[in-house]
Formats: C-alpha cells, structure tokens, sequence
C-alpha cells in the first residue's frame, strides 16, 4: 500500500496548471475549488483533480470490505471513485453484464487515463470476481464502449477500438472494432499496429509459435497478406521483416521485384511510403527501402 499511499500523496498536492482549480483539505476530507468556490465539497478521502481541459475530475472514498474467499479473514482495502464534472454530475455507464455504476476502480494509471487534452478516457470497473475491466467513455461522460476489454483505446485517427481480452487459459489477444463496436479483426492477436498513410493494419502474433503468421489488412477489414517472419513496417511498395533466430536481423522485401535485402537495426518505424526511421545505439537514421542509403535523422523531428 506504500506506493499507492505516495502516490495519492503526490496527487493530492497537485495543482492544475491549465485550469484555476485546486484540492483543498477541510476536516480531514478533500474537495476542489476553481477560484475560491468549491466546485467538488470536501466529503471525499481523496481527489484528483480536473484534467487539463477541465472537464473531469475523480473522487474516491476508501472502504473496507470482506474478502471474496470465504477462507480468507483479512478484509480488503479499496477505493470507490467516481468521475465529476463541474456541475456534480456523475458518469454512470452500463456494464456488458447488463448491470450499471457509477462507481469506478482506483489504479495506479487512473490518472493518466483521464488526464490530458484527450476528449476521452479510458475507466476501469471491477467485476464480482474482483477483477478489472475497461471501457471507453467521453470527458462530457458519454459512453462509448459498451463491452469489457482487458484494455481499449483508439487507433490512430480514431477510426477503430482496439481491444484487449483474456481468453481461457489466461492468455491476452488484441482485436480491433469499428466505432459502433462491431468486429473487424478476430481476439488472436499479440498486438495490432497501424499504417494510416496506407490504409494498412498489421495483426502481429509474436510469441505464438513458429507456425503462426502476421496478417495485413486493409482498414475495410480485407486481408491482403500473410507471412511467417514478424512483419516490423508494411508500406504499399515494401514489407520489413523480422528474424529473431538463430540470430536477429531484418529482411526488407521489395514487393514488385521479390528482392530480399538483410539489414541490422535494434528499432525500425514507418516514416513514409519509400523510407523507414531505424535506430541502433540510440542513434536515429532513415534508410531507404529501394536503395539502402542512411542518413542520420533528429528523432525529435519525428511529429
């Protein structure tokens, strides 16, 4: 409990630096005011306060409550929350047990999940077996994502979800759903990636196994290819894999003439539709796909 007791320390000293409202402490509860009238009565163990575009701040009080295992006497800690905006008014969302809160569950990440210039964030809801699960909601407390995911947010863009679940034997796969939360790609893979200059997504299942293969789509949810190496970058033009045994190296593959080149780099990003941003000690340099010609590269120029 140590860290989570600093971590709120630190919180609630906290002040906003784009808004005017500030925590403030009375009778051993907390509140927030935004210049000088309290927006959020101090009746709360703790708050967080608004995030940066002031729409949205979080408030906990600190239960104790039996524990789920019959066997086990030790009573459980935790903090309800609930999310406020400026005028008292709750987010209640409606859980895919058909069930509704407004009661929401403290994490370390609770902050970052709604702080920010972000319009939405992300909430996280415990279920009876005490486990959490996320969706999506709007800073003006709309819902969004009406399923339970492991962990949800946007694609670039914000054109898709992309979610996460934990299948049966305990294992997490990525999926991606349209806006109306409708499966475009299955719960199978390790992670989901993105080329929106092209349109393409990339399902990638490393750590699979050797017979498994990485999938590129088209944002209409066609699948265009599939290979066995773990595909890096997809760009129209070029495919950038990568070999991890028996030792670890890159193969840049022209898709019109089928030429394979062999190339090393710790890191590899999409930079435009005939260059890749690759890295190695650190240092950042483009190398283009058709020729193999590098040239060092600011990384902070990288929007």
């Amino acid at each position: 409990m140590r860290p989570v007791f600093f971590y709120l320390l630190f919180c609630l000293t906290w002040k906003s630096f784009y808004s005017q409202t500030e925590v403030f402490k009375e009778k051993e509860k907390y509140g927030i005011k935004e210049k000088g009238i309290v927006v959020v009565p101090a009746v709360h163990d703790t708050v967080f306060n608004f995030d940066s575009t002031g729409k949205v701040c979080m408030a906990c009080t600190k239960t104790r409550t039996t524990h789920p295992n019959k066997f086990i006497k030790t009573p459980v800690l935790s903090w309800h929350c609930t999310y406020l905006n400026k005028k008292g008014s709750k987010l209640k969302i409606k859980l895919e047990s058909g069930d509704s809160t407004d009661v929401f569950t403290l994490q370390k990440a609770s902050r970052q999940l709604f702080e920010g210039n972000s319009p939405y964030m992300t909430v996280a809801v415990k279920d009876k077996s005490m486990h959490d699960h996320r969706y999506m909601c709007t800073k003006d407390l709309e819902q969004l994502t009406f399923k339970a995911y492991e962990e949800i947010h946007f694609s670039p863009g914000e054109l898709f979800f992309v979610g996460k679940i934990r299948n049966e034997n305990n294992s997490m796969y990525e999926g991606l759903l349209d806006r109306k939360e409708e499966l475009i790609l299955p719960f199978k893979y390790s992670h989901i990636k993105f080329n929106p200059i092209d349109s393409f997504i990339i399902g990638c299942t490393a750590g699979q196994g050797t017979n498994s293969e990485d999938d590129i789509y088209g944002y209409n949810g066609k699948k265009i290819a599939s290979y066995h190496r773990h595909i890096e970058v997809a760009t129209k033009k070029f495919v950038v894999e990568k070999v991890f045994k028996p030792e670890e190296y890159l193969v840049i593959l022209n898709l019109e003439t089928k030429e394979e080149k062999k190339e090393h780099a710790e890191e590899v990003q999409y930079f435009s539709d005939d260059k890749v941003l690759m890295a190695n000690d650190g240092h950042w340099f483009t190398y283009e796909l058709a020729t193999g010609k590098k040239k060092a590269y600011d990384i902070k120029h990288k929007k």
